[in-house]
């Protein structure tokens, strides 16, 4: 069943980022102008999203009918915010003016320095370069497959017995 073991994946994925973002939420204390409440807040949604992956993969394992709508119900919602963050990263590269369109160039070099020539001034990371996004869609994609090829293995035993002769 890889839906359920893809499901586990993310389970620790989820987990590791709420657990990360509560950890520091308590680190900046009460008094850090908000910050402690959105990190701690955040990472207890992030944490209760990964409580239900577990109870989805369990009971996927199980093969139960209910869990298989669970699984696609979590596995479309994880398509639908994966894309939405590949997409606000992929923006600029995707872009007709090309990446980093929107960065404005200095009308006039600067004085020279002692010392050298000034360092150009580059964005911290490149656009384009980070993947994560993206290779966050592929456990979710697996999930959604796997259910929607699989459906026939689930409830075998419930429609046996529920089939009208």
């Amino acid at each position: 069943m890889a839906a359920a073991l893809a499901l586990v994946l993310m389970t620790l994925v989820t987990a590791y980022f709420g657990i990360w973002l509560v950890t520091t939420g308590i680190g900046h204390g009460l008094d850090s102008g908000g910050l402690f409440e959105v990190f701690l807040l955040l990472g207890l949604l992030l944490l209760g999203i990964a409580g239900l992956h577990l109870v989805a993969a369990i009971r996927i394992w199980r093969l139960d009918e209910r869990s298989r709508s669970l699984g696609l119900i979590i596995g479309v919602l994880g398509l639908i915010v994966g894309a939405v963050a590949a997409y606000a990263v992929f923006q600029d590269v995707l872009s007709p003016a090309g990446p980093l369109s929107d960065t404005v160039a200095p009308a006039a070099p600067a004085p020279a320095t002692p010392g050298g020539p000034p360092l150009p001034d580059l964005p911290a990371t490149s656009p384009g370069t980070d993947l994560t996004p993206a290779l966050l869609l592929v456990p979710y994609l697996i999930i959604v497959t796997g259910l929607l090829i699989s459906r026939r293995r689930f409830g075998r035993a419930g429609y046996s017995s529920s089939r009208r002769s």
